[in-house]
């Protein structure tokens, strides 16, 4: 039931959520996105893959959950959290990762 998404800025962001809504009441399940930004902090991510993508955690809540992450870049900060998170992913070595961190 998923869909592609293909941004033509790798800058632009895949999603991006404003108050009022909370963005961790948000889900995304069975996407691929291609070429896009995305903070992963937040949503839930649910059989998801990221090709090419730049990727960004600073910490907070993490709900990966079979997500894949191909040739992305990723732009994690210091904090223990995001290097929780980037030692799961390191370690998945391109199969589908699942953490979370709350």
């Amino acid at each position: 039931m998923g869909f592609t998404m293909n941004c033509l800025h790798p800058e632009a962001q895949f999603l991006a959520v404003y108050p009022p809504v909370s963005i961790t009441s948000v889900v995304v399940f069975e996407v691929t996105v291609n070429t896009c930004a995305q903070k992963i902090g937040g949503p839930r991510w649910i059989g998801d893959q990221f090709n090419g993508s730049s990727i960004e955690y600073s910490g907070g809540p993490l709900y990966l959950a079979d997500v894949t992450f191909v040739n992305c870049r990723f732009k994690f900060g210091d904090d223990r959290q995001s290097k929780q998170a980037m030692e799961a992913i390191t370690a998945s070595k391109g199969k589908p990762v699942t953490i979370t961190i709350e």
